[in-house]
């Protein structure tokens, strides 16, 4: 079964996805097929994903790698702003510093942070 929710905030103008238990490929996969349906073609969104309750991945490099690169390439989310949650521990984590510093050559636009309000306050000025 997948762990996470989807939800639109439609007075601020996001969506909001929330992880919990294990992470993997098959998950990101499917949120992003869901929030492509929910947003329509070629979608402008703000995405929330708190992995606040998240267990770290069990994807490895390659698996990061393939996520990164062949998730995003067909330019369906490189017009989407993706704010991420993670917990304190993930600091620690490689794994994160890794997928990000793999986003941005793939056009996206992708942040992490902490605290969830952080990720709002820079999510919401996104144009």
């Amino acid at each position: 079964p997948m762990s996470y929710t989807i939800e639109f905030r439609e007075e601020e103008g996001y969506y909001r996805v929330t992880k919990s238990g294990e992470d993997s490929m098959a998950e990101h996969i499917q949120i992003r097929n869901e929030l492509l349906a929910m947003a329509g073609p070629k979608p402008k969104i703000k995405v929330l994903t708190d992995f606040f309750n998240s267990r770290q991945t069990n994807m490895n490099k390659q698996e990061q790698f393939t996520l990164t690169q062949d998730y995003y390439i067909d330019g369906s989310l490189t017009e989407m702003a993706i704010a991420m949650v993670l917990p304190e521990e993930a600091k620690a984590q490689d794994d994160w510093y890794f997928i990000m510093s793999m986003t941005k050559p793939a056009g996206l636009n992708v942040k992490a942070f902490y605290t969830e309000n952080e990720a709002l306050r820079w999510l919401l000025g996104q144009p």
